[in-house]
């Protein structure tokens, strides 16, 4: 399969191949994180995607020739690009290595995330730029890697990298990552540190319900000693975690810190009494407060 990887095989130096969320889930999984089980669509895929369909030719036209930091361009630019992505052929031997990968995962659905290479660190985090689809199945799974893929190019990111400067000369490219999927009883955030005030002492966990997705549930628990000073708990009766499992989420998110040496947000979920983290990425820009 020369344009897949499954998770358990990559590190943190495939960046380049699988993205900076698939080499952080792996890395996760290296210190004894629960992960879902899954595979990457490597950027090479992409690569000769966009290739096969002349679509490199496309951007690079497109892209040196409108002023990004001008909105109707930019919409215009993106909705080019994009329908072209989604048109686009994929190639046999591409399209079989996806499928056959998904029938080793054993699963009927599966979330289908994307992982650029540029993605995830402490300068820039393209937090909620790119797409996350959930829920597919294997006759819908090409589709929605080019909706990954198209992601890439949407005008809300074509806007944050030109705000960035971040040239068009860098090779910025678009794995995909297929994973199982889980059904958890809760999920949510883990920011270990406060976001608002950061307070580096202190951990915020944010926890929604399946029952009532739009009530959060805010956990404020400083680091040492280990001890919740805060509570909000709008949905009290459908959230089921225990201040004892709400201490053990806390040491796991920690943990992660710990590893990477910088504060961290953090996507958990807890399906069948196991944590299972979903993403891990930097808290950009920010200065801790002594």
């Amino acid at each position: 399969m020369k344009f897949i990887k499954f998770l358990d095989t990559i590190n943190k130096t495939d960046i380049p191949y699988v993205g900076s969320k698939a080499a952080n889930l792996a890395e996760l999984s290296r210190i004894g994180m629960y992960i879902p089980q899954g595979f990457v669509i490597l950027t090479n895929a992409f690569k000769v995607f966009l290739q096969k369909n002349k679509i490199d030719t496309l951007i690079i036209r497109v892209l040196t020739k409108k002023n990004l930091k001008n909105l109707k361009s930019l919409t215009h630019i993106s909705a080019t690009i994009r329908r072209a992505i989604l048109k686009g052929y994929m190639p046999k031997d591409m399209k079989e290595d996806i499928l056959n990968a998904f029938i080793c995962l054993k699963s009927k659905y599966v979330a289908v995330r994307s992982s650029a290479n540029i993605e995830d660190n402490k300068f820039n985090s393209w937090a909620g730029q790119f797409e996350t689809f959930l829920n597919i199945k294997k006759e819908k799974l090409i589709t929605h890697v080019k909706k990954c893929w198209a992601s890439l190019y949407s005008a809300r990111a074509l806007f944050y990298r030109a705000h960035n400067r971040l040239t068009y000369k860098r090779k910025i490219s678009m794995a995909v990552i297929v994973q199982k999927m889980i059904y958890p009883d809760i999920y949510g955030i883990c920011f270990t540190v406060h976001p608002v005030t950061k307070a580096n002492n202190q951990i915020v966990i944010e926890v929604r319900s399946k029952l009532k997705k739009s009530n959060v549930d805010m956990y404020i628990i400083t680091k040492n000693p280990l001890r919740i000073t805060e509570i909000n708990r709008p949905s009290l009766k459908d959230t089921k975690l225990k201040y004892k499992t709400l201490k053990k989420l806390a040491k796991i998110c920690l943990k992660i810190e710990n590893y990477y040496q910088y504060p961290q947000d953090i996507e958990w979920a807890l399906a069948k009494d196991k944590f299972y983290i979903l993403q891990t990425r930097p808290v950009t820009s920010l200065y801790l407060r002594k």
